[in-house]
């Protein structure tokens, strides 16, 4: 499935990219994919169909540096805390809050569990669900599922107090950061450090963020960008995609079609 607000009928993207690839263009397209692994695919697939087998001006992001670069223009450099400094700090975090789910680690928590947590809050973050939102969700809990949330809860507040404490981002952090930017702001700091690239093809997803969606829409609402989503979705298969419908749904309510 292809998403747009363009109102158009339909639009072969390969007959575009082909075209640009054939014209020495490629830079008048911006390529936004989930992962390193898929830049990779990408830039090596694009080469081979490329005349002459090299590309010039060829601008593949993930998600995550794509957030990255917008932000660091607008507010300049963005300290990206380590895996190691992040298992640090939450462990801190651990020792500091008062637990009762994880009471038994109080003294030394094992790092298998750290990083679970560590990821945990993270995704949290990616979505855009704060310690607040986790503990009035914990309400709906009950017994040790309620007893972890909150303590989950009461770790991830301290966690963050630490990142903001200490000038560290996570991916999360960028996302909520980005979307909140004024729109002229978010737009000038776009056509900066894209300034030929007028299509954008945010491909290889099977789902998005509740951010990432509003990151997405942001860049569509961007004069004279034309932006296109092809999305691994189809709406009447049920057994398949059901567990996607939330994911478009959102952006079908954002304007695409």
């Amino acid at each position: 499935m292809i998403l747009t607000k363009q109102n158009i009928a339909s639009i072969d993207i390969d007959h575009l990219v082909n075209t640009k690839l054939k014209s020495g263009e490629i830079d008048k397209l911006l390529f936004i994919v989930p992962t390193k692994r898929k830049i990779r695919y990408l830039t090596r697939e694009l080469i081979s169909l490329s005349p002459g087998k090299s590309v010039s001006g060829l601008k593949v992001e993930t998600i995550g540096s794509f957030a990255e670069k917008l932000l660091e223009e607008i507010e300049g450099s963005i300290n990206l805390i380590s895996e190691e400094a992040s298992i640090l700090l939450l462990s801190h975090s651990f020792k500091k809050v008062n637990l009762k789910y994880f009471s038994q680690y109080k003294n030394e928590i094992p790092f298998g569990t750290l990083e679970r947590v560590k990821n945990v809050i993270a995704e949290y973050k990616r979505h855009g669900i704060t310690p607040e939102r986790l503990k009035i969700e914990s309400e709906n809990l009950s017994g040790g599922d309620k007893l972890k949330a909150l303590d989950i809860a009461k770790v991830f507040d301290d966690y963050q107090n630490s990142l903001i404490k200490n000038n560290y981002n996570e991916t999360g952090d960028i996302y909520f950061n980005l979307i909140r930017k004024k729109k002229k702001i978010f737009d000038d700091a776009f056509t900066f450090l894209y300034p030929d690239s007028n299509f954008v093809l945010v491909n290889g997803f099977d789902e998005f963020t509740a951010q990432e969606i509003e990151l997405i829409n942001s860049v569509s609402d961007i004069n004279k960008i034309q932006l296109f989503v092809v999305f691994d979705y189809y709406r009447y298969n049920s057994s398949v995609f059901s567990h996607l419908n939330s994911c478009h749904d959102r952006l079908v309510e954002k304007g695409f079609r």
